[in-house]
């Protein structure tokens, strides 16, 4: 996991370093690399674009490029509906963070 070093919260990062901690993160590498989250897109993008690397390595994305972390967040945004409103007959308005939005 790529992230900008100073650009995230305390939070953020205490989050990300705990989860990695984890026994079952052993894949899970975490690096704070200096500049923005676009800059970071660059060489991201390029590591993606080599299908051999990419195979090699079984590199995998969550990030906003990918269409599966759209999906799961539709899928919480229908959850989260459904607790407020379960009959589903009213409007909900939901107010999403999209740092990373693409």
């Amino acid at each position: 996991v790529l992230y900008p070093l100073g650009r995230v919260s305390t939070v953020q990062e205490a989050q990300m370093l705990s989860a990695s901690g984890r026994e079952d993160a052993h894949n899970v590498t975490l690096v704070a690399v200096e500049g923005t989250s676009d800059e970071l897109d660059v060489p991201i993008k390029l590591l993606f674009d080599d299908a051999a690397f990419r195979q090699e390595f079984d590199l995998g994305s969550l990030n906003s490029v990918n269409i599966v972390r759209l999906l799961v967040q539709a899928a919480h945004c229908f959850w989260a509906y459904l607790q407020l409103c379960p009959a589903a007959d009213q409007e909900a308005t939901f107010y999403l963070p999209t740092g990373a939005g693409g």
